[in-house]
């Protein structure tokens, strides 16, 4: 088992009163959270949404046709959606480039 590290940072103070009581609601610590986020900075992994398993997207190839990431479990792209579930599917993804500041690779 690895040993924990402090780390300090600072953050807009506004924030950081609004996500306490959040997290208190949620039984979660504001160091769970940091860590969660930084483990998935390292290792982000996804489910496909159509098998529904789980895989790292650094893992898996594009799609060379849509430029989706291909599952590595079923094969499943953006090829094998309708256009309104790819709608969905890329806007839910807005959600995760959004919170790393950019996009996944």
């Amino acid at each position: 088992m690895v040993g924990k590290t402090k780390l300090t940072l600072s953050i807009n103070e506004q924030v950081r009163n609004d996500v306490q009581a959040v997290i208190d609601e949620r039984s979660l610590t504001l160091s769970r959270l940091v860590e969660n986020f930084l483990k998935f900075m390292i290792k982000p992994d996804m489910w496909c949404f159509k098998c529904g398993e789980k895989f790292c997207i650094l893992d898996v190839d594009r799609c060379p046709k849509c430029s989706y990431l291909i599952c590595s479990f079923c094969s499943a792209c953006r090829c094998v959606l309708s256009d309104e579930a790819a709608i969905a599917v890329f806007h839910t993804n807005k959600i995760y480039q959004h919170l790393l500041g950019g996009y996944l690779e």
